[in-house]
């Protein structure tokens, strides 16, 4: 059965069952989650434009690298394209969190409205870049690769919900 703490996200979109990584993987859903990943990334995109002027470029270029990456991942599966697959993952988690890392350095701040303060943008930003090498690496048991991959996009996702929150409230 699927294990967050040691299967990849991309597992679940898989249209075979094959082992992989010594698991034995099977997604019967597989057509809804992927549907479900391009839905996400094109209702992300929406987002991003929205908030561009808000944001300036390293968020938007962040949120809008995740968008595209989902839109990505859900079209090629890993068991399909896996070269174009991990290309959609890149997009998907290590350039938000660079966008996060980046939108938080002094010369850009006045370019910039996000409502995370700088440190907090930084300091969320490189960690999870951190967890993005970490998922990259052999199988530890210290941070297995799965979990690896849930903390860094937690990390992405926890940011652009507090953005969003507070972008609506600013509207008000």
């Amino acid at each position: 059965s699927y294990s967050w703490w040691h299967n990849m996200f991309s597992d679940l979109g898989r249209t075979t069952c094959q082992p992989s990584d010594g698991r034995w993987v099977c997604a019967p859903r597989h057509a809804a989650f992927n549907a479900a990943l391009i839905a996400s990334g094109l209702l992300m995109a929406a987002g991003a434009a929205l908030l561009a002027r808000r944001w300036g470029w390293a968020l938007t270029a962040g949120i809008g690298g995740t968008a595209a990456g989902l839109v990505i991942l859900g079209t090629f599966p890993s068991d399909v394209a896996p070269r174009i697959h991990l290309a959609g993952a890149v997009l998907t988690l290590p350039v938000p969190a660079a966008g996060w890392l980046l939108s938080a350095l002094r010369p850009l701040r006045a370019r910039c409205r996000a409502s995370t303060p700088a440190p907090v943008r930084a300091s969320l930003g490189a960690g999870a870049l951190l967890l993005n090498l970490v998922h990259l690496v052999p199988q530890t048991e210290l941070m297995p690769r799965g979990a690896a991959e849930v903390l860094a996009l937690s990390i992405v996702v926890a940011l652009l919900l507090f953005e969003s929150y507070a972008a609506a409230g600013a509207r008000r």
